[in-house]
């Protein structure tokens, strides 16, 4: 009964986080405006990328780790195509039928010294694992899918 008890606590914050999500969602729809009328400004670092993840893939590894628990197991939750910023932003404008924002170079970008430090390392990684061992199947597996999934 543990094991049971455990997976229907889990479920149980599953669902809260859920209501949360959805009260956010209604939150952030409503800031809509404001933030397509703030100015972004990609910037360009050669040769950086990012890994994304959508938050749909985030839980099904989640609940895989809890079904499947391996001690000490370390997964790299990802999606299977890193990009550049820049390219990010380009797609989502273009999604969005907004002009893409014009970049600017790292070197010449005001930024704080937090988001400086964001792109102080660009380390690739594989999520090989979380597919190999949990069985995961991404429902987005790029950031192109993912933020189609948000229209």
């Amino acid at each position: 009964h543990g094991f049971e008890n455990r997976i229907e606590e889990i479920n149980s914050a599953r669902d809260l986080a859920i209501s949360e999500l959805n009260t956010n969602k209604k939150e952030i729809e409503k800031k809509n405006d404001e933030l397509i009328a703030k100015k972004v400004e990609p910037i360009i670092k050669e040769g950086q990328l990012f890994s994304r993840i959508h938050v749909d893939d985030i839980a099904q590894v989640l609940l895989a780790s809890i079904r499947y628990p391996r001690q000490g197991a370390i997964y790299n939750v990802c999606d299977d195509t890193p990009a550049p910023p820049e390219d990010v932003i380009a797609y989502a404008a273009e999604l969005l039928g907004m002009p893409i924002p014009l970049a600017v170079d790292y070197n010449e970008a005001d930024m704080t010294p937090m988001a400086r430090s964001f792109y102080a390392e660009n380390k690739r990684v594989r999520n090989d694992l979380i597919k190999e061992e949990l069985g995961i199947e991404l429902k987005f597996p790029d950031y192109k899918t993912g933020l189609q999934s948000l229209l």
